[in-house]
């Protein structure tokens, strides 16, 4: 899987055989703007993702991944490298927690020691 953000968009509307002229069209953007987001020079507006996604027609796995990386594209370069190393090391770009606040994975047993 792609571990941009652009990368990943590109690739989704590959998939969707959508131009970037056309998809720009659908989600109120110039191309301009569109490849600028796609080449990492602009970060995803995050309120329209759920928008983009449904022009897209993306599975819930590939709304989540996208989702993921479009927050990376707003961290800071050290945490966004931080985590792209954590996820390189796993194995797995897939987030363990659904956008919905539903964790999707296995939750860590509490130990009784509280935080520390």
């Amino acid at each position: 899987m792609a571990d941009s953000f652009g990368t990943a968009l590109a690739a989704a509307m590959e998939a969707a055989d959508m131009t970037q002229m056309r998809f720009a069209a659908k989600v109120g953007l110039n191309q301009g703007q569109l490849s600028r987001v796609i080449a990492g020079k602009r970060r995803p507006p995050l309120k329209e993702l759920s928008k983009w996604f449904e022009v897209l027609g993306l599975t819930k796995a590939k709304r989540d991944h996208l989702h993921l990386l479009a927050h990376l594209a707003h961290a800071t370069p050290w945490l966004r490298t931080y985590v792209h190393a954590l996820l390189r090391h796993s194995g797995d770009l897939s987030p363990d927690i659904s956008w919905d606040g539903r964790r999707s994975g296995l939750v860590a047993e509490d130990d009784g020691r509280g935080d520390e």
